[in-house]
């Protein structure tokens, strides 16, 4: 799914810390990290984030990830421009 259809889906909002932010401060986050040998390229596979989030999160598993949301991504002041 591209970038923008995925912003507008999730209404700008960075599915971890969710605050919401210009696109150009968005990216797509793959649930299956795109460095593992199974890639999947379902448009299910990706959730909208923040680059801070999408670096923060890096490799890591993304059901850990999710369960841990609040711990792993809490509210901080991001260096992005936010809506």
């Amino acid at each position: 799914m591209k970038l923008l259809s995925l912003a507008k889906k999730y209404n700008y909002i960075c599915f971890w810390c969710n605050d919401r932010f210009l696109l150009e401060d968005l990216s797509r986050d793959h649930k299956v990290p795109q460095n593992c040998r199974y890639k999947n390229s379902d448009a299910g596979s990706c959730v909208l984030s923040c680059r801070v989030c999408n670096n923060k999160r890096g490799n890591m598993d993304f059901e850990y990830c999710r369960q841990n949301k609040k711990l792993l991504f809490k509210k901080y002041s991001h260096k992005l421009n936010r809506l």
